[in-house]
């Protein structure tokens, strides 16, 4: 599903929206009774495995966002057979993992009205911390060591916690550093 917004925010904002949206997903899948972690800043994972990715857009100017896309794919229904041989290594589904056929139509309706609730809440108050809260007691990185993947380098760092702002903070190294954006890949051989 996508959702098209014109947030009254600043383009240097539109990261949280992401955080927001990873919280709302992770509170309409948390009926499941399921152990869900959210993989900073935009993958929502089940024992280790991908459920759910966020991907978001936007068309800005210096300092309005024209418009925002937020992209949201989940695996419902599909079976194991489902996924090729190596995408069932990291890709899973909700049937997969509750072995219940979920209706489509009500979890994406789920999905909307949380994340409504949870945008309409930000929009008036800028508060982005309950959402944040929510992604780091359900991280899937914190106190792990995991590799960062950036378009000139690649490395391997402690993430320690996520900031208030949003940002990955790491220890590279020996350095703390802060992330705003990088792929986080949580192969098993960094899982520590």
């Amino acid at each position: 599903m996508s959702i098209i917004l014109h947030p009254n925010l600043p383009p240097t904002e539109a990261h949280k929206l992401t955080i927001l949206t990873a919280s709302a997903i992770y509170q309409s899948l948390s009926k499941f009774n399921i152990d869900i972690k959210i993989k900073w800043p935009n993958d929502i994972l089940i024992n280790n495995k991908k459920l759910c990715g966020i991907l978001t857009e936007m068309n800005a100017e210096l300092n309005h966002i024209n418009y925002l896309i937020i992209g949201i794919g989940i695996n419902v229904n599909q079976e194991i057979e489902d996924f090729t041989s190596d995408l069932n290594q990291i890709a899973t589904s909700l049937k997969i993992e509750t072995g219940e056929y979920i209706d489509r139509k009500k979890l994406t309706a789920e999905v909307l009205n949380t994340f409504e609730k949870f945008y309409l809440e930000y929009i008036y108050t800028k508060n982005i911390m309950p959402y944040l809260e929510i992604v780091r007691k359900n991280s899937a990185i914190i106190n792990k060591e995991v590799e960062i993947i950036k378009p000139n380098e690649r490395f391997v760092a402690k993430v320690l916690d996520i900031d208030a702002e949003g940002q990955l903070i790491i220890n590279k190294n020996g350095t703390i550093e802060k992330l705003l954006s990088g792929e986080v890949s949580l192969h098993n051989m960094y899982i520590k």
